[in-house]
């Protein structure tokens, strides 16, 4: 008897307020649906519940439509539904195989109900992080499921033409299952630069395929641009490491010159004179001074300073040369894969 004011509430609700129905939001909907449920009127429950879900849009609250389907597959149940209420539960456990009924909530003929569904699915929920980018060796995208009940299940990347380039798992899973993709196809190589499917199919017991449940992932192989080479040394930055020739032929004709001239020069303004042994000694003594410096200056004669100057240029080059093609190589091997997912899918197997 409680519930007979709140009964007659929204039935007249219901009756006289459709406009007011299009104006709610999925949660006010909701909430009117549990409170209708609540009050055991089960035929206003399921007005507000079907109409929070219609309301709901192309990207509902998870939370607000698992709720709805719950309470709305038990309305069903206490109508004596029991087709509809298996396919709400039906619903509601392949919107995310993670849900249940708490048990303090409903009595143990929905939730039995509930169970019974959910133990005759064969499919999983798949978890992914919606964007990442992958270190090619060093990280990897996990990959969570969680399955609906035990069954045996493949999970692979799959490319545009149905191929699967790599294979992540094949066997059993119970409740969940976690798996990690390291970003590279079953080739040893990186996953090139595509669309691709990360599937998993569920099988019966039987070995029927049951559901196969997909989500986009789009990947893009990210390349570390190398670094040009150094050009090598300007001609400017270069000395000379060796005498000009013209240097020692200078140094031996003004060595001749100067001796000829201090023993000839006094015979020629005076020739009278004699040309002394002293004269003589000094013209010759810078005569071979100037053999000397020739010697000394002698066409193609290191300079060492300058020589030590142009292998360092040479070595700081070739150093620096050395740096880049070591940089070059870590950004070769630094491949990266950027993944994108999108929106998890499910196909039904047709059988006969």
């Amino acid at each position: 008897m409680t519930g007979r004011p709140f009964v007659l509430a929204a039935t007249v609700a219901l009756c006289l307020g459709p406009l007011d129905l299009e104006a709610q939001t999925a949660s006010q909907l909701l909430t009117q649906g549990v409170d209708a449920y609540r009050g055991l009127d089960y035929v206003a429950a399921e007005a507000f519940l079907r109409r929070s879900l219609e309301t709901a849009g192309p990207e509902p609250d998870p939370s607000i439509t698992a709720r709805a389907l719950s309470y709305l597959g038990a309305s069903y149940v206490f109508r004596d539904l029991a087709d509809s209420a298996r396919a709400v539960f039906r619903r509601l456990v392949l919107h995310d195989a993670r849900n249940r009924l708490d048990e303090l909530v409903f009595p143990p003929q929905v939730t039995n109900l509930f169970d019974a569904v959910r133990d005759e699915l064969k499919t999983v929920t798949i978890i992914v992080p919606p964007r990442a980018e992958l270190r090619l060796g060093q990280d990897v995208l996990p990959v969570a499921l969680y399955a609906s009940s035990f069954h045996r299940t493949v999970v692979g990347i799959e490319a545009p033409d149905g191929r699967t380039a790599r294979l992540l798992y094949r066997g059993p899973i119970r409740d969940s299952l976690l798996l990690d993709w390291d970003g590279f196809e079953a080739s040893g190589g990186p996953m090139p630069d595509g669309f691709y499917r990360l599937a998993v199919s569920s099988a019966e017991a039987s070995g029927d395929q049951a559901y196969s449940v997909g989500v986009t992932l789009q990947a893009s192989l990210i390349r570390r641009d190398t670094l040009s080479h150094p050009e090598p040394p300007a001609d400017s930055l270069y000395l000379p490491e060796r005498t000009r020739p013209g240097r020692s032929w200078e140094a031996l004709a003004g060595g001749v010159v100067v001796g000829t001239s201090v023993m000839l020069l006094p015979g020629a303004l005076a020739s009278e004179a004699d040309l002394s042994s002293t004269r003589i000694a000094v013209g010759a003594a810078v005569s071979v001074a100037g053999v000397i410096g020739f010697f000394i200056q002698r066409p193609g004669q290191p300079l060492l300073e300058n020589v030590r100057h142009n292998e360092t240029v040479r070595q700081d080059w070739e150093r620096a040369v050395r740096r880049i093609a070591d940089e070059n190589q870590l950004r070769r091997s630094d491949l990266r894969l950027a993944i994108t997912t999108g929106v998890p899918s499910r196909a039904e197997t047709q059988r006969p």
